[in-house]
């Protein structure tokens, strides 16, 4: 996964996602700590994947029960007259109350519904959208719910941001805890399926030495604590840096890759290329 991604591999891509051959990717961003970047993170990941495959329809779906980043694609959206630019976004929560007031449903459809396990409402959720969006973006809620590991489950790429503070550490550590224990469970789930990433971000540096340095002490913190993901390839090699193009910019609709912060425009090119790599390597 180290040969940049050829024009005609892209090309083939948007050509099976036309075709519908295209092998569906779930891609969830999680850490239980709030304030880490998640919807930061997963916002820019869906807009970037949004214009480089326009014709997946990319879609954000919100874990979240304050319902951040559908707020965020709503304020950007109602800004873009051009519907090419808008950002689809799906809160779980939403989507399922009007699954339950649905009028085409009988009474016993919907008792059904309810009493349906959190697991199970949360496949469907993810049954529903399939068809329609083959690339979909989680922007999981913090702490360790069910929402977050059964959603992770029916991922294909789970994506854990994190600085270099030791809260955030600390945090991380306790993802890939629990990632562990999925990839453990008596639940046939193989760990081969999935790809785990671990992302830099809101990593506050001004220079490339503090960069690098602060991007070492994180690999050196999972590698004492987690062995098992100190690993070269559970890191991904872009960064995102603390920079207002990323916050305040994205209050406003406004993804990073579109502002005039050169650095920012080269973090998330640099993030582009990697998620485009193992797009395609999902789809040999």
């Amino acid at each position: 996964m180290n040969k940049a991604v050829t024009v005609k591999q892209i090309k083939d891509l948007r050509n099976k996602i036309t075709d519908q051959t295209f092998n569906p990717i779930t891609l969830a961003v999680a850490n239980v700590k709030g304030g880490i970047s998640k919807t930061t993170t997963a916002t820019l990941i869906n807009g970037l994947l949004k214009k480089a495959f326009p014709e997946s329809n990319s879609t954000l779906l919100d874990f979240d029960y304050r319902s951040h980043s559908t707020f965020i694609c709503e304020t950007r959206n109602q800004n873009q007259t051009d519907k090419k630019n808008q950002l689809n976004s799906k809160n779980y929560f939403a989507v399922l109350d009007s699954l339950i007031r649905n009028n085409g449903l009988s009474a016993e459809e919907q008792e059904n519904l309810v009493a349906m396990p959190e697991e199970e409402k949360i496949e469907t959720f993810f049954e529903i959208l399939d068809e329609d969006y083959p690339i979909k973006v989680c922007d999981l809620s913090a702490n360790d719910t069910i929402h977050m590991r059964t959603s992770m489950v029916y991922s294909n790429v789970i994506i854990v941001p994190t600085s270099s503070s030791i809260l955030d550490l600390m945090s991380t550590v306790e993802t890939l805890q629990t990632i562990k224990e999925l990839f453990n469970a008596d639940t046939g789930i193989n760990p081969d399926d999935y790809i785990v990433k671990i992302l830099p971000a809101k990593v506050k540096a001004v220079t490339r030495s503090v960069k690098d340095k602060k991007i070492q002490v994180i690999k050196d913190y999972i590698a004492k604590e987690m062995p098992e993901f100190s690993d070269e390839k559970y890191f991904m090699d872009c960064c995102i840096t603390d920079r207002v193009a990323y916050q305040k910019f994205l209050e406003q609709g406004k993804l990073a890759f579109e502002t005039y912060d050169p650095v920012a425009r080269i973090e998330c090119d640099s993030l582009l290329q990697e998620l485009k790599k193992i797009i395609v390597e999902h789809n040999k």
